[in-house]
Parts: C-alpha cells; structure tokens; sequence
C-alpha cells in the first residue's frame, strides 16, 4: 500500500507541470470570467457566509482539529468538509485539475502558494477584512506578499525536525550528515517532498548562500542528488504522510526521520520513544503556512472563508490550533492562552532562537528539475 501511494504521488507529479499549463483556463472556467482572479474586489463584499452550504478545506494532517471546525461550524452553521494535503507538489496538482471548484480554503506553504498564485487557482487576500493581521509576525505573513499583493494568511510557522528513537540511536544527533552514519544502516526514513533535497544540500554546505538553495543549477542538483544515493542502506522507506510516519515509528520499522512537529507529538502521546534532535545545520526546514482562497469559491462560500479565516488567527483560535498541531501560531497573543510550557515548546518566549539556523522555504526557480532530481533520489534509493 505504501508503494502504491507513492507512486500516485509520483504520477502526479509528472503531470503538474502539464497542469500549471492549463490551469489559469481551469480557474477561469471554474469562476466563469477573468474578473475573480484579476480584481482586488473581493466576493466577500456581497456574500453571505451563512448560506454557503459547505466550506471545503484542503490542509494537511493536523491543520484542522476539531476544537478550530467545531466553534466556526456552530457560529456558522456551515459544515467544514477537510481533505488532506500529502505534498506541496500534489496539492498543486490537484488545485490546478479542478480543485478550486472543491475547496474554498487551502492551506500551504509559500512555496506552494506562489505557484498556485500564478497558475490562478488562488485570489489575493484582503488584508483589510482580517481583524488581527496587523497583530501576526512579520517574518510569517511577509512570505506570502507577492508582486505587492498577499496570497495566503499566515497560520503557523515552524521547523521540520530531525526526529529519533533514542533506543535505537544512542547517540543524539546534531546535524544531518549524521545520517549518513553506519548507526542509521536501515532505520532512516526520508518524506517524499522537495525537503529531502535540503538534507543534501544542508550536508554540502549549500545553506552558506540561503539564498541559491532555492535556484540550485543543475550540477548542484546532481550532487545533492549523488549525496542523497550515497544513503542507499541507511533509508528503509520514504513517507507520504504524518500517518504513514507515526505508524513507521510505532512499529519500530524506522529510527531515524525528517518528520514534523505534529507527528512528533503524536508518537509522544501514545508513549513511544521519541527524541527531537538538535540540528545545527537546519537548511531550507523552516516553514510557514498560510490559508489561500480559491479562485473557484462561490460570493457566499468566500465570505464563509474569511470568516473562518478569522476565526483562526484570533488569540483562541490560533491558541486551539496550537495545542492540537504543535505548531507554532503566527498571532504571538495566542500565548496567553497557552501552558507557559506550551509557549516555551512552541518558540513564543523567543522566536529568533527557536528558528536557529533554519531558512524559510521558497518557490524554486525550476519545479521540473527540482522534482527530477527527487523522484531520481527516490528511484535509486530503492
């Protein structure tokens, strides 16, 4: 089953760049004119949020816990009907075959906002409409401005870590090149997303520049690529998943993962050993996401979105979001609702210190050969 989802995953990734070609006429098929992605006059000026019949919700696991869904629904009466995100590649993928007839929301990353952005499936955000947007960190909703306008509304923020069972891995890891270690022989599990390319770059030295991680050449791309091989007898499995790495990790298939904070506090809840590794040489690991509203949205349905939009990046809301994700909120006032332990796991006490040496992921300046030199890393890791 695993083999067969990733190769799913694969196929669309091989169609993603036919897709972007025809996406901006699928949007415009989807709204019915060119008016809805071209105009800053938003939907929401005349919509009704109350008689959209149901608000969809594309995001990735432990985005949208009930405690968020539950007080917009009753406040609402409008239903959240969620999927789930695997990937940057395939949520960009599916939005541009028809998705923004779907979803009205959708959560992701800049680097898979912008493309979104310019395929035309998503629509400026009215900043002016979200109460605490002025409240929320710069270096989060910052990410999401382009060509002078905002695509996305920051949410949360944070670090894909290097996670461990300390059982297995007596030695705490300090860096990614640890990896690459005999300790490790069969027990690293690597996600199939663009971010395993940063381990290679992080382990060549290529986050000295942050700047070029994101407009790698391609003998850059071929050597994090050769690097990336090298692991071959140390990766047991790529994962597609926060579900598919947590059941990895219970059931002691693997040892050693880039995984997220949330999967890291779902292993602790169900008691299994688990270590977050202190990484000096975090790379391209740093992350935020932000909510985008899609192209296709219905008056009604838009005006539905910004109000859970807002709704979530109040104190409590982002609070709430907090305490099931483990992600850290981009409203800092969200702390005052939150264990003064909370705050401190999550970085609000001290944000700078928290990110250490992890960099903002970005666009890349070339998708295909970024996803080549993955599904290439992939294929010969097997």
């Amino acid at each position: 089953m695993k083999t067969e989802a990733r190769g799913h995953n694969s196929w669309i990734r091989a169609l993603v760049l036919t897709l972007l070609g025809v996406a901006a006429v699928s949007a415009l098929a989807a709204c019915g004119s060119s008016s809805s992605t071209s105009s800053t006059k938003l939907a929401a000026d005349t919509g009704n949020p109350r008689k959209c019949p149901s608000l969809g919700l594309f995001t990735w696991e432990g985005e949208a816990p009930a405690s968020v869904l539950k007080p917009f629904e009753k406040e609402y009466g409008v239903p959240v009907k969620v999927s789930y995100i695997t990937s940057g590649a395939q949520a960009l993928a599916k939005m541009a075959a028809g998705g923004t007839r779907q979803y009205a929301v959708i959560f992701a990353a800049p680097e898979t906002t912008q493309p979104m952005q310019e395929a035309g499936v998503v629509k400026p955000i009215d900043t002016s409409k979200i109460a605490e947007y002025d409240k929320l960190f710069k270096f989060s909703t910052k990410t999401f401005e382009y060509g002078g306008k905002t695509y996305a509304l920051s949410e949360d923020w944070g670090v894909n870590p290097l996670i461990y069972n300390p059982k297995v891995i007596k030695t705490p890891p300090t860096s990614w090149a640890d990896l690459w270690g005999p300790e490790y022989k069969g027990q690293v599990a690597l996600w199939e997303d663009y971010s395993m390319l940063w381990i290679g770059a992080a382990a060549l030295g290529y986050d000295k520049d942050p700047s070029q991680l994101f407009h790698l050449s391609s003998a850059q791309l071929t050597a994090i690529k050769n690097k990336m091989l090298e692991l071959k007898g140390n990766v047991r499995t790529v994962w597609n998943s926060g579900g598919n790495l947590i059941q990895l990790f219970s059931t002691h298939e693997v040892a050693a993962a880039q995984g997220w904070s949330y999967v890291y506090n779902q292993l602790v809840e169900k008691h299994q050993p688990v270590a977050l590794a202190k990484v000096k040489d975090m790379g391209a690991q740093g992350w935020t996401e932000g909510a985008s509203i899609s192209s296709g949205a219905s008056p009604d349905c838009e005006a539905a979105a910004y109000a859970f939009l807002n709704w979530t990046v109040t104190p409590k809301g982002a609070a709430a979001l907090a305490e099931s994700s483990g992600y850290s909120p981009s409203n800092p006032e969200a702390a005052k609702y939150l264990s003064p332990a909370l705050v401190k796991t999550l970085g609000l006490d001290n944000p700078q210190a928290f990110l250490g040496s992890a960099i903002f992921k970005q666009a890349v300046s070339s998708p295909s050969a970024y996803n080549q030199t993955m599904q290439e890393v992939i294929a010969g890791l097997k």
